[in-house]
């Protein structure tokens, strides 16, 4: 047994054990000793990565064999020699600095005892590889579990007990499949899963959460996990680090909980153009969601007024169990709240990555949304040359009132109440920039001006005669938000 005890500010703290026996499984149980949030990554002596996962006051185990490994471990055979223990505090970067206190305790099986080779904490589910110990993602992005064009459901952004979720893996499994999800991203911080759920009905797939203290994004279907070191642990880095991840690979990354403090986006620096989709709702259970939402889409108005045609999503950004609930929520907060709609050629990682890079997309919560654009000839975030936009759209839910507003340039024009009966909306583009279809929450009554919760929204169709589009104006994120 080795035991560590020591604390870490903004920063990084390393320790070291030596293995000189053969060893058939090592288990780390590490816990901070008040409320914080560190990293811990565990590497063998080639430099290996065998295990990474977020420490805080609850006691996190994880627990590696040759064969089989639990939550956040890569299986495989202990090198005897030195290993290498990391710790990375990533927060508090701009302000005072605060220490944080933590227990490591690392137990060592070795290879001539009798104990089985399994343990109780090894994942209980089939799975499928996704992360090697050299942090490649290893993943087939190929495999689809269905092979046709069409809307596929699911949710863009999750945690389990990985990072600071409170599902484990098999979990957070079975909530994907009763929620019906065609596809969920885990999105932990700054860590890739190792192994990810092989489901017949729900393709899980390789994401994580790039989080510091300028903001968080999410890459979706990234060929590595991010390298964390004593030399790059800043904020400007690991963004800078996501972004090359996203351009060089064609990841989708997503900013997310743009206007939610403090986890709002303010790295004013960021390039307009690296970004692909902007989150829009974020948990709708949280407190601070619907004001957020509102004023991210006032900001993904000024995207567009400036030609940059970024895709508004959804994430659930679920941390929580079924039976758990946010402080005053009076409703769960769970995967697929609210549903993101990708339309995508097949339901594989290709195809869905590409259908959000593409903006074929909507989002909504319950309203069980029907819609076609122009008949079906067109997609949100698709173009016409300034003619005629119709959309045609229903619920399916018919519970509570929804109604829906056409949104032109920013601007609502019109609200229209909706019934499982199809309304029609038409716009001429030939003197605008943009149509949008927002779905709120609530029964209009008369040309009485209301504004009822944010339910769900189309992406737009776009003017592609506007110059705008061809020549985007604001560089950067600190320039854009100057214009609004």
């Amino acid at each position: 047994m080795f035991v560590f005890e020591d604390s870490v500010c903004f920063g990084h703290q390393q320790h070291v054990f030596t293995l000189s026996d053969e060893v058939s499984r090592i288990s780390v149980r590490a816990k901070t000793l008040k409320k914080a949030f560190l990293y811990l990554y565990l590497y063998d002596p080639e430099g290996e990565l065998r295990t990474s996962f977020v420490i805080e006051k609850p006691l996190s185990v994880t627990s590696i064999g040759v064969e089989s490994a639990s939550l956040g471990g890569i299986a495989g055979k202990f090198s005897l020699g030195e290993w290498r223990i990391e710790i990375f505090n990533l927060e508090g970067e701009f302000r005072r600095e605060k220490a944080m206190d933590y227990q490591i305790q690392v137990d060592v099986q070795l290879a001539t005892d009798t104990q089985s080779a399994t343990d109780s904490y090894d994942l209980s589910i089939e799975t499928v590889n996704c992360m090697n110990s050299d942090r490649s993602i290893d993943f087939d992005m190929q495999r689809n579990l269905m092979d046709q064009a069409q809307w596929y459901r699911g949710d863009l952004h999750a945690h389990t007990l990985l990072s600071d979720g409170s599902n484990t893996l098999e979990e957070a499994t079975d909530i994907a499949e009763s929620q019906n999800l065609d596809f969920l991203f885990l999105t932990e911080h700054n860590l890739a899963h190792p192994r990810l759920p092989k489901s017949d009905t729900c393709l899980f797939l390789p994401a994580y959460e790039v989080t510091t203290d300028l903001g968080h994004f999410n890459l979706h279907g990234p060929d590595r996990a991010l390298d964390v070191n004593k030399n790059h642990y800043k904020s400007k880095e690991l963004i800078e680090q996501g972004r090359q991840i996203a351009q060089q690979i064609g990841a989708n990354l997503c900013v997310n909980h743009a206007m939610m403090k403090p986890w709002h986006w303010h790295y004013a620096d960021m390039k307009l153009a690296s970004i692909n989709t902007l989150e829009i709702i974020c948990d709708p259970t949280w407190s601070t969601s619907s004001r957020a939402a509102e004023e991210a889409l006032v900001l993904l108005s000024a995207m567009w007024n400036n030609g940059h045609k970024i895709a508004g999503v959804g994430g659930s950004d679920s941390h929580l169990k079924p039976d758990q609930r946010n402080p005053n929520a009076t409703e769960p907060s769970l995967y697929g709240d609210p549903l993101t709609w990708v339309f995508a050629n097949n339901l594989s990682g290709v195809g869905i990555v590409e259908g959000l890079k593409a903006g074929h997309v909507y989002f909504e919560r319950h309203c069980q949304l029907g819609f076609n654009i122009n008949k079906g000839a067109l997609l949100p975030s698709q173009g016409v040359d300034g003619g005629d936009v119709v959309h045609q759209i229903n619920v399916g839910n018919v519970s509570q009132p929804f109604y829906a507003e056409r949104v032109v340039d920013g601007v609502v024009l019109e609200r229209i109440q909706l019934s499982e009966e199809h309304i029609t909306f038409t716009t001429n583009l030939a003197d605008a920039k943009w149509v949008r279809i927002d779905i709120r929450r609530g029964q209009l009554i008369g040309h009485q001006e209301m504004k009822g919760e944010l339910e769900g929204m189309i992406n737009p169709v776009f003017n592609l005669q506007n110059p705008i589009f061809a020549h985007p104006v604001c560089d950067t994120w600190g320039e854009l938000v100057e214009t609004i």
